[in-house]
Parts: C-alpha cells; structure tokens; sequence
C-alpha cells in the first residue's frame, strides 16, 4: 500500500498557464495514468488527467497552452508547454463529470515521474461491490474543490483590494488633471487679456489638447474596467450558486450516507442497519 501511495504522489504534476513574460500562475493540478494496450499488455498508453474546469477559460473555452511542472531525474525540475489544441482532449459522455483527458508521455529518461496503471483504479464492478466508495471518492473531490474555491476567493479579495486601490489612484490622478486644465484655461484667458502674441496662446492651446487626449484615453480605460468589474462580479454570482448546489449535494450525501448507516445507541452513527432504537 505505501508503494502505491508513493506511486500516485509521483504520478502528481502541477497545471500552470503563462502570464506575461517568463511568469506562470498555478492553476490546478492532475495526474498521469497508464492503460494498458488491448494489443500488447506490455505496453501503456498514457493520458493526463485532471478537471474539466481546470483547462477551461470564463468563455468556457479550452485554454491555448497550459504548461506542466515535471520533477528530473537529475534532481531539478522543469516547465513543459502543451498546446491543447494540437492534441485530443477526452471527456466524460456525462457533460456534468468535472474530468477531462489527453495523451501525454514526457521522457522517461529525462523526467522523474510515474503513473498510475488502470490495474489500481476502481471499475464499475468494484464500485457496485461497494457503494459507498463512490460517495467517499466524491466527498474528497468536493473537500479539494471547497479548498481550491475559497483560495480563488482569497485571490478574487486581494484582486479587489488592488483594483479599489488603483481606482483611488485614478481618481486622484483625475482631480490632478482636473485641476491643471483648470490652470490652463485661466492662463490661456489671462494671456489673451493680457495681448499676448498668438504664438504664446497656441503653446498653452496645445497643452490643453494633449491633456483633453489623457483624459479621454483615462475615460475609455474607466470604461474598461467597469465593464470587467461587471463580470468579475456575474462570476462571483456564479461561484456563489454552485457553492449553495454543493452545500445542498454535500447535505443530500450525509442523508443518504445515516440513512444507510442508523445512529449508534449514544445518538451517532456507526451502529448499522440492524440497530433498533428502544
């Protein structure tokens, strides 16, 4: 059993995707599992599996390129890229299965990785021989999927934390030009009061066209960032929904789970179906 564990930790790698020049953000992870060939049983034919949701963007859409962290054989690591359009990507016939595959075979003679053989993995006929394997498997799904959950909420905060930060920053930089075309204008009248030549008064005109193009291209930015905020907050919407499904899910599964498994005599479960109450 220890070898098995050591195996599947192995057979572990983490899911990033680029984020501007030689910059990547950790996005998940996912394994590696052999099956054996129909046609010679030495041989395996390996994917990489992970979540669904994992290679997906918020349009849904599988991502361009996510990029593999792999363990060397000589002792470093190293960051591979895959181009998911350049390879098939398997999916569960069941569209609501969160699980997703694809062939991936880095080189065994460069790259200290294992995978798990389809031997070690539980089929229909195990799972109907024991029903509550499934509820458990998914109970520790759900468990990781709330873990990964609240770290996108901690993101999402710090994200907003940074975004209010600069929206003061902006509205501080708009008073500031604000102000100075206040200055400017003045000056312009004052110049023209004044008799000043007209070439003095094109030089303060120019400065108020370059600042008038500031601000418009600052307003367009506004805009922008209104619009993204309007997402960020549907997909906060969205996040919040399926966290009140799984809670129903989660709630629906422990009913299941005493229903099958009667409360002990001291009031918890653990004494099985042929307890009776007094």
């Amino acid at each position: 059993m220890a070898n098995h564990l050591q195996e599947i930790k192995e057979s572990v790698s983490f899911i990033f995707i680029p984020e501007g020049t030689d910059k990547f953000k950790p996005i998940g992870t996912g394994f590696f599992v052999g099956v054996k060939n129909e046609e010679n049983e030495n041989i395996f034919n390996v994917y990489f599996v992970t979540a669904k949701h994992v290679l997906r963007d918020k349009g849904d859409n599988y991502l361009a390129e996510i990029v593999l962290r792999l363990n060397k054989k000589d002792g470093d690591s190293q960051l591979i890229k895959i181009a998911l359009k350049d390879v098939q990507i398997f999916e569960h016939t069941n569209k609501e299965v969160d699980i997703v595959l694809f062939n991936c075979l880095p080189d065994q003679n460069i790259f200290d990785f294992k995978f798990i053989p389809n031997s070690l993995i539980a089929n229909k006929e195990v799972i109907k021989k024991n029903p509550h394997l499934g509820d458990y498997a998914e109970d520790i799904f759900d468990r990781r999927e709330d873990i990964k959950d609240r770290r996108e909420d901690y993101y999402d905060k710090q994200e907003d934390i940074r975004d209010r930060k600069e929206d003061i920053r902006d509205r501080q930089d708009d008073a500031i030009k604000a102000e100075k075309m206040s200055d400017l204008r003045s000056q312009r009248q004052e110049l023209i009061e004044s008799g000043t030549s007209q070439e003095e008064i094109n030089a303060v005109n120019g400065n108020i066209n370059r600042l008038k193009k500031n601000i418009a291209v600052d307003k367009k930015e506004d805009v922008w960032d209104r619009k993204e905020d309007i997402l960020d907050r549907r997909e906060d919407v969205k996040d919040r929904r399926e966290d009140i499904r799984d809670r129903r899910e989660d709630l629906g599964d422990k009913k299941k789970h005493l229903k099958g498994n009667p409360p002990g005599p001291k009031g918890g479960p653990g004494a099985g179906p042929k307890y009776k109450k007094n």
